[in-house]
């Protein structure tokens, strides 16, 4: 893994997703190393084309001081952490960047008038369950299975599936507002049902198909057909017809939600 530090001019970054106006990516690459991670075309805008993606990270060491000085010029909105990193990866840990970002909001008068969402697949996020109240933050985590072993496998340096939904439902009784993201929705390895179930009493979900492009299922078909030879007959559909298997997820997901009585924010296409 290579990490470099550097500093930014700027982090709250228009985005144009529905429903949110900045996103803020306090690092550059993920240690977690997803393999069905779409984000690896970041690596033509920031230097790192050569490289693999999952094996380096740029962190940006002075992004919470240049966000204190916008906060002070920028309309209030709504702010993702992150789009196309993960905002608590172990990184964190040492670096403190999104400490400090949710520090500089608290600590700014119109910084608090910003709504914030994060989204994550680390159990780090605990850390800072009293700023995110503070800031009446909505603390979401990405979680597409139940199964420790499945998701150490393909998310292989995230927290266990077991230790986010911990996570999940601590931070549910702790008073924040929290929301699962169950994507990507992997056939022979997601049971959606059994994710509603377990976590209907957060107060929303996301559910997400997986991007098939071709750099995502380069990584992922070799890995289906090693650790999971018998789930990966169950793709044909995914791969085949894609559009069909975004409406049979968005069924499905319309199902769940009437039984469980989880609303379901959207259903994610690519």
């Amino acid at each position: 893994m290579e990490v470099k530090e550097i500093e930014c001019k700027s982090c709250l970054t228009p985005c144009g997703i529905e429903g949110i106006d900045y996103a803020i990516n306090p690092y550059i690459g993920c240690q977690h190393s997803c393999n069905y991670c779409y984000a690896d075309f970041m690596k033509r805008f920031t230097g790192h084309s050569g490289e693999d993606w999952g094996q380096f990270v740029d962190v940006r060491t002075n992004i919470a001081e240049v966000l204190a000085k916008e906060l002070e010029k920028k309309k209030p909105g709504s702010v993702w952490l992150s789009s196309v990193t993960d905002c608590y990866q172990p990184l964190e840990r040492k670096f403190q960047l999104t400490k400090g970002i949710l520090e500089a909001f608290a600590a700014s008068k119109n910084g608090r008038k910003f709504e914030l969402q994060i989204l994550t697949k680390s159990s780090l996020v605990e850390r800072d369950f009293g700023v995110l109240k503070e800031l009446n933050a909505e603390v979401g985590l990405t979680v597409n299975t139940l199964q420790d072993k499945c998701s150490k496998a393909i998310e292989p340096f995230a927290s266990p599936a077991s230790e986010r939904i911990r996570v999940l439902k601590k931070a549910k009784k702790s008073g924040l507002k929290t929301y699962a993201f169950f994507g990507p929705v992997l056939p022979g390895i997601t049971d959606l049902e059994a994710l509603f179930s377990e976590m209907q009493d957060l107060d929303f979900v996301f559910v997400e198909m997986l991007n098939t492009k071709p750099t995502v299922l380069a990584r992922m078909i070799p890995l289906m057909k090693k650790e999971f030879p018998e789930e990966f007959r169950q793709w044909n559909e995914l791969m085949g017809n894609p559009e069909q298997y975004y409406e049979s997820l968005k069924k499905e997901a319309t199902r769940l939600e009437k039984q469980f009585g989880l609303k379901v924010k959207a259903v994610i296409k690519h």
